[in-house]
């Protein structure tokens, strides 16, 4: 595995990761909050 590759690999695994802990809090209060307003309704 040469070098550039795995640069590559390391940083495209951080940048999921710092995706996945902004995306996933996200949608899951996202989701809370659609269900607080269809059961107000």
């Amino acid at each position: 595995m040469s070098p550039w590759f795995r640069y590559y690999w390391f940083n495209t695994s951080t940048l999921m990761s710092l995706i996945a802990a902004v995306i996933l809090p996200i949608l899951a209060a996202y989701e809370s909050y659609q269900h607080d307003t269809a059961s107000l309704q």
